[in-house]
């Protein structure tokens, strides 16, 4: 399955001490309608902190999650990967 589209979406906001705060977004993958992952990200953010600082923040993470992801999707669609396993299919001893 190809990833197509993301979601990003609020979840929470605790306050840790006065001023101090833990934001959580979450981010969806989808292939047209299918969720192909959910993950949560946090950002701390304190009262005065430039909003750019805690998007950049959730920017940066969110990126690296989805490449990451198309690098391992990449991989496990690899015909080597399939050669592999039916390599070791044909091995095991029943």
């Amino acid at each position: 399955m190809a990833l197509t589209s993301v979601a990003v979406n609020k979840q929470s906001v605790s306050q840790s001490m006065i001023g101090q705060f833990s934001v959580v977004w979450e981010l969806k993958g989808f292939d047209g309608e299918v969720e192909l992952f959910s993950a949560t990200f946090s950002e701390d953010y304190k009262t005065g902190d430039a909003p750019s600082r805690v998007v950049k923040g959730f920017k940066d993470k969110m990126q690296a999650y989805i490449n990451s992801y198309k690098t391992e999707q990449a991989l496990l669609a690899n015909p080597l990967m399939d050669t592999a396993v039916t390599i070791v299919q044909n091995a095991l001893e029943v």
